[in-house]
C-alpha cells in the first residue's frame, strides 16, 4: 500500500519549495498536512503512507522510517537515498538538480500547503496539528495507529462513506480511486436508500456503489 517513491517525490516537492532544507519535525508535519489534504480534496491520500500519533503530532510512519535512515525494506531507502543528501542533525537536504515529478492536483495541494503553512516553525506546526488534527490522539510518549476512517471523519467525510473509502485504501494493493463523490454523497444522504441494519465492510461498499450508480 505504501508507495516509497510519491513519498519521496512528496518530500523533494516540498523541500523544493524551501529552497532545498528543512527540519526534520517541519517537513515530517507538512507531509502528513499535504496527504490530509489528498484525502480530503481527492479522497485518498498521496503516499497511501500508515498514519501514527506520536507526542509531536500525526506523522507518515514509513516515510519518517526512510528519514531517519531505516527504511522498512531493501528498495524503500535506495529511493529516498537518491534524492536526499545525508542527514545533518535535525535538517533534510534535497540533492541538487531535482525535478518534482508530481502529477498536477499533486502539486496543487503541495503549493496550497506550503502557501499556508510555510512562516510556521516546528512548534507552531505540531501545536496546529495537536489543536486542529482531531484524528490525533496523545499517546503518552509512544505512538498510536490512527485510523483511516478518523481522518475520513475529520476531513468532513460522512460516516458511511468514511468506512466505504477506508475500507477500500486497507484492501487495495494498487489503490486507484474513480468514485464520483457528489454520487456517493446523493446515495447516502438520499431519503428513499435505506442502508440493510448491520451491513458493513465490503457489503457496505458495494450497496453504496451500486446505489450511486443508479443516480443520473
Amino acid at each position: 500500500m505504501f508507495n516509497a517513491q510519491k513519498a519521496t517525490d512528496l518530500a523533494g516537492s516540498l523541500l523544493l519549495k524551501a529552497g532545498g532544507s528543512l527540519s526534520i519535525i517541519k517537513l515530517m508535519k507538512l507531509l502528513y498536512i499535504c496527504d490530509r489534504e489528498s484525502i480530503k480534496h481527492h479522497a485518498h491520500p498521496i503516499t497511501f503512507d500508515k498514519c501514527v500519533s506520536m507526542p509531536h503530532g500525526p506523522v507518515l510512519s514509513c516515510t519518517y522510517n526512510m528519514a531517519n535512515g531505516c527504511g522498512g525494506n531493501t528498495s524503500q531507502q535506495p529511493l529516498w537515498n537518491a534524492v536526499m543528501a545525508p542527514r545533518q542533525g535535525d535538517n533534510i537536504y534535497l540533492k541538487p538538480n531535482f525535478v518534482s515529478p508530481l502529477d498536477a492536483a499533486e502539486q496543487i495541494i503541495v503549493g496550497a500547503v506550503w502557501d499556508e503553512f510555510n512562516k510556521y516553525d516546528d512548534w507552531d506546526l505540531v501545536d496546529y496539528t495537536h489543536n486542529n488534527f482531531a484524528e490525533w490522539r496523545n499517546p503518552n510518549g509512544s505512538s498510536n495507529p490512527i485510523d483511516l476512517i478518523d481522518i475520513f471523519r475529520a476531513v468532513g467525510y460522512g460516516y458511511e462513506e468514511s468506512e466505504m473509502l477506508a475500507e477500500n485504501m486497507y484492501q487495495q494493493a494498487e489503490p486507484c480511486f474513480n468514485f464520483d463523490l457528489k454520487r456517493i454523497q446523493q446515495a447516502v444522504e438520499a431519503p428513499s436508500v435505506k442502508i440493510p441494519h448491520g451491513l458493513k465492510g465490503k457489503d457496505l461498499r458495494a450497496f453504496i456503489l451500486e446505489q450511486a450508480n443508479a443516480i443520473h
